[in-house]
């Protein structure tokens, strides 16, 4: 009789490849519609926020009379007289001249940015969660982090940068009396005729930068909370109004 006990060795089934192509694609798909869906509800707000960021103001000369020289300015003073009182005076008067067309000025480019910077955001997590989990399909904190931190270097890289500034030229061009671009494409054309293709990217390392803490920050907490409600368990799904509440926080 032997005393050695022999076991079956035991297989290990690897993940199905077509199961995670099938998962990524969905992630592409629910991120760039989530994108699209965010930007047509938050974009007034965007454009209130740049139009108060951009209104600098013009310097008004007013001339001063003496009572005893009525009709020579003695005194010229100048004041610094801005265009909006506030996020209410521009709704105002952003509808009475454009109607409401006038406060999603621009929102093209934010649309064809943010479809693909969803899309590419949640592609990429999903690529480098499924590179860095362990046997149980759970992310290490430090591996959150770094997850996170690389979807947002690769969404500002390829996305974030020159929307960003393509939304700020656009946006920018409408408060001339005539507007040097005439779109989109425009915009870009004639921005890369005119500085070459690094005018897209002015502020590359404080978008990188930005996004990538964003990020970071962003994937990690929600990658604890999930963990946190399931107790580890990578195939317990969190319900939807849940993981609205995760994303709000």
């Amino acid at each position: 009789m032997s005393l050695v006990q022999t076991h079956a060795p035991t297989s290990i089934q690897a993940p199905h490849v077509g199961a995670l192509v099938k998962e990524g694609f969905r992630a592409i798909v629910a991120g760039g519609l989530t994108g699209g869906i965010n930007i047509c509800i938050v974009f007034p707000t965007e454009f209130i926020k740049t139009q108060l960021q951009l209104d600098t103001g013009r310097n008004i000369m007013t001339a001063h009379h003496s009572i005893m020289a009525p009709y020579r300015a003695t005194i010229l003073e100048s004041k610094n007289v801005k265009a909006y009182n506030g996020s209410v005076d521009v709704v105002k008067k952003t509808f009475r001249q454009k109607g409401v067309r006038g406060m999603y000025k621009g929102v093209t480019v934010l649309l064809c940015g943010a479809v693909p910077t969803y899309s590419v955001r949640f592609g990429v997590f999903d690529f480098l969660k499924s590179k860095s989990c362990d046997s149980d399909g759970n992310l290490s904190p430090l591996a959150r982090l770094g997850c996170g931190l690389g979807t947002g270097v690769t969404e500002a890289t390829l996305v974030m940068t020159w929307v960003e500034t393509l939304k700020v030229r656009l946006i920018s061009d409408q408060r001339r009396k005539v507007p040097q671009y005439r779109g989109l494409v425009h915009a870009a054309s004639s921005i890369i005729r005119t500085e070459g293709p690094s005018g897209l990217y002015k502020g590359w390392t404080p978008t990188v930068i930005r996004q990538g803490s964003s990020q970071a920050i962003r994937f990690s907490i929600m990658e604890s909370l999930r963990s946190w409600y399931t107790y580890g368990d990578s195939n317990k799904s969190v319900p939807k109004p849940l993981v609205a509440v995760f994303g709000a926080i």
